[in-house]
């Protein structure tokens, strides 16, 4: 159900908004994108905690090549 439907929406705006679709593919379809998103996330998650947070090479490769259903989420998590 859109959310204009369910009142969560102004629905004039959505319709104004509804002219264009926009099919973007899953980060497992983009793994170019991926490492910018971590450096981004752990910027993020630094700046929040105050502290500075790093992945060692070792660790950052097992990440990236992971395919793993829990780290799909976890990068998918990291960019909603």
């Amino acid at each position: 159900m859109f959310p204009a439907q369910t009142g969560n929406f102004r629905e004039d705006l959505f319709a104004r908004l509804n002219l264009w679709t926009f099919a973007l593919p899953g980060l497992a379809d983009r793994r170019e994108d991926i490492e910018p998103n971590l450096d981004y996330e752990l910027e993020r998650f630094a700046e929040r905690e105050g502290t500075r947070v790093t992945f060692n090479k070792e660790a950052r490769d097992r990440y990236l090549l992971c395919r793993e259903p829990v780290c799909t989420v976890a990068r998918q998590r990291a960019g909603a």
